[in-house]
């Protein structure tokens, strides 16, 4: 009785152990599962299994309320659909901050490309096109520099705080950059060639009416 409950004991085990195992694969199969988009929701409980596999995996870092992450949603879409070379991600930033920390995001977008499983990683900042993000990350990532996590990115540029700027921004400070100084370039034309000019031809007139 001893023996048959003892091998009772330990083939109870055994099931728990195989029924864990089994509900941990499916488990993770469902959290890798590619939405209908064609890209990962990653977050803390499936980051780590995502960096296993041997294909680089490009992480867009975003934020709910991020207008510029809003205005890249289309060609993150595109840089999905247009190459399966790369497996494509995107992490809630404000849903899980540790791994926001973990990977040195400061602010949103921030688009990482991770290889040898994550051993690498890399931070893009070139244009948000996806014919431009593409050929990036399929060949030409090797020629930047490893990114790291613990450093703070430099102060923008010029040209990169222009670039992110919403586009109602922009339109405004292209009204005000060519219709400001247009105007004031036909209001001097009038001041100082068109008005004398008219006063030039209004006193000719005027001698010639005289002498007749």
């Amino acid at each position: 009785t001893g023996i048959m409950t003892s091998c009772a004991v330990r083939m109870a085990r055994c099931a728990v152990l195989v029924a864990a195992a089994i509900g941990l694969a499916a488990g993770n199969e469902i959290e890798l599962e590619e939405n209908k988009w064609g890209w990962f929701e990653l977050g803390e409980p499936n980051f780590d299994l995502a960096l296993k596999h041997s294909k680089p995996l490009f992480v867009k870092f975003y934020a709910p309320w991020c207008k510029q992450c809003m205005q890249f949603a289309k060609e993150f879409q595109k840089v999905t659909k247009q190459q399966d070379t790369v497996r494509i991600a995107r992490v809630d930033g404000t849903k899980f901050p540790n791994l926001c920390q973990r990977f040195g995001v400061w602010e949103y977008p921030t688009l990482l490309l991770f290889t040898e499983q994550g051993k690498e990683i890399r931070k893009y900042t070139g244009d948000r096109l996806a014919r431009i993000m593409i050929p990036w990350m399929e060949r030409y990532y090797h020629d930047t520099p490893l990114h790291d996590p613990t450093q703070r990115p430099p102060e923008k540029s010029t040209y990169e705080r222009i670039r992110d700027a919403p586009w109602t921004m922009k339109a405004v400070g292209l009204l005000f950059g060519i219709g400001l100084p247009a105007s004031m370039g036909i209001a001097l034309y009038d001041k100082c060639i068109a008005g004398p000019r008219k006063k030039r031809a209004f006193r000719a007139k005027a001698a010639l009416g005289k002498t007749a």
